[in-house]
C-alpha cells in the first residue's frame, strides 16, 4: 500500500493541545482525493486527483471540485485550475501530546495546517455529487 494512502488529520498530529478548526486530507489508492477544513458549523471541502511526479517526495494535487458548507447551505466553488505540487514526508514521530504517531508533513501550506496524524488507512469517500 502507498504510504499516503488514508485519512490525515491536524487533530491527530499530537502536536497540538486543542483544536477548534481541523483540516485533513484524504488520499485513495486509485488517485482520487479531498481536503477540508472544518470547525462548527462550517466546512470548506475540495476534491482533486493525486500523481507522484518524477522527484522523489513530491506530490501533484489537480483540483476537480469545491463547495463551502456554512449554516447548513451549501455553495459549490470553484478551485483553482492550476495543479499544486507539494512536497511531503511521512514517518512515525514521538510527538508531545500524542506518543508515537505517524505523521505526514507537507509543504507548502494549502490551508494552515502542515503536519496531519494519519487517522485510518481507509479512508471514507466523500460524494462529491454534481460538483464533477
Amino acid at each position: 500500500m502507498d504510504e499516503l494512502v488514508g485519512e490525515w488529520s491536524s487533530a491527530a498530529s499530537g502536536l497540538h493541545h486543542s483544536v477548534f478548526e481541523d483540516e485533513s486530507y484524504s488520499f485513495l489508492a486509485g488517485g482520487d482525493g479531498w481536503y477540508q477544513f472544518s470547525r462548527p458549523d462550517y466546512a470548506d471541502l475540495a476534491y482533486f486527483r493525486w500523481r507522484r511526479t518524477d522527484i522523489p517526495g513530491e506530490i501533484e494535487l489537480t483540483w476537480e471540485a469545491a463547495r463551502e458548507i456554512f449554516g447548513g447551505v451549501v455553495t459549490e466553488q470553484h478551485p483553482d485550475p492550476e495543479p499544486t505540487r507539494l512536497t511531503y514526508r511521512v514517518g512515525e514521530e514521538d510527538t508531545p501530546l500524542g506518543g508515537p504517531t505517524v505523521l505526514l508533513r507537507l509543504h507548502p501550506v494549502v490551508g494552515f495546517a502542515r503536519e496531519f496524524g494519519l487517522v485510518s488507512r481507509t479512508p471514507v469517500p466523500v460524494a462529491k455529487g454534481d460538483l464533477r
